[in-house]
């Protein structure tokens, strides 16, 4: 079987400046291509460095009645990552932008192909406290992708502390989970573990986690950018295939993705069958959507 290189990168956003964000992506997306690396993971709030500074004060208190901005903001968002992602023609996971829909406005994560089309966009579907004071609603459809490299699924901001969310895309046929998080400082290893890492060995998947690492609303963040594999296969059984080594700052970290192993675990341990199907279809799929899985 073939294996993929990704990576994840664990990036300080500047703020409100469009030209500098621009640049950090383009030297990283080169090294990690140098580096043969098929996919990149970039954290959310990328568009906090896409807008101008006056457009952050005016979003600072909210989104409500900002309609023409967040169009403006997604058309600037969908042109720079589509782009990008056919300059180096990889899979791109582009953090995440704001979005007005029907309903008001949603947290969207974007993969493009190295074509540059959008090939799968998910929506937040677990708010914190802040993100709705903010104006944020919440998605309510969880869906996958099929790729070159395998059935991606996308979780996003505080999904990642959901367990529902990555058990519902693994049943969709995800075997690759790209985690997009935002967690406010100071950096506590025990809460990332509680998060994509618990989720990867009870899901026998891979993991990419990019981190957001810069300041928001007067509030710095802290995270690791990290490659997961179930433990079996990972050095140390540990869980790990590459781990930032310190949570603040920017960095990109790389690994290799073994399906080969992937497979012979699932074959000597199938936890897919022991999973409850039924109370998934009755409990689940009313929330989250009837997906193939459930």
């Amino acid at each position: 079987m073939k294996r993929f290189k990704v990576a994840a990168v664990q990036l300080e956003i500047p703020w409100g400046q469009p030209r500098k964000l621009l640049v950090q992506c383009q030297e990283y997306l080169e090294l990690a291509s140098r580096k043969g690396c098929h996919l990149v993971a970039l954290p959310p709030l990328t568009w906090l460095g896409l807008m101008e500074e006056e457009e952050l004060k005016v979003t600072a208190q909210g989104f409500q009645g900002k309609v023409a901005l967040l169009e403006r903001l997604e058309d600037k968002y969908e042109e720079i990552f589509s782009e990008l992602a056919r300059e180096f023609s990889m899979y791109l996971v582009a953090g995440t932008v704001p979005v007005m829909r029907e309903g008001g406005v949603f947290h969207l994560a974007v993969l493009y192909g190295p074509e540059g089309k959008q090939i799968l966009g998910q929506m937040q579907t677990h708010l914190s406290r802040e993100e709705e004071e903010l104006g944020f609603n919440r998605g309510v459809e969880l869906e996958t992708a099929e790729t070159e490299i395998g059935r991606i699924g996308l979780v996003v901001g505080t999904d990642v502390w959901y367990p529902e969310v990555s058990r519902i895309l693994t049943l969709q046929g995800a075997e690759l989970l790209v985690a997009l998080t935002a967690v406010a400082e100071p950096y506590n290893p025990w809460v990332q573990l509680a998060g994509m890492w618990q989720e990867v060995q009870q899901n026998q998947v891979f993991a990419v986690e990019s981190p957001f690492t810069g300041r928001w609303r007067d509030c710095r963040y802290a995270g690791c950018a990290t490659i997961y594999a179930p433990c079996e296969i990972t050095e140390g059984e540990q869980g790990f295939l590459a781990k930032s080594d310190k949570p603040t700052g920017s960095q990109l970290v790389v690994g290799e993705l073994a399906w080969e192993k992937l497979k012979q675990i699932r074959e000597s341990y199938p936890i897919y069958r022991h999973f409850n199907r039924r109370l998934y279809k009755r409990e689940l799929a009313a929330v989250y959507g009837e997906g193939d899985g459930c």
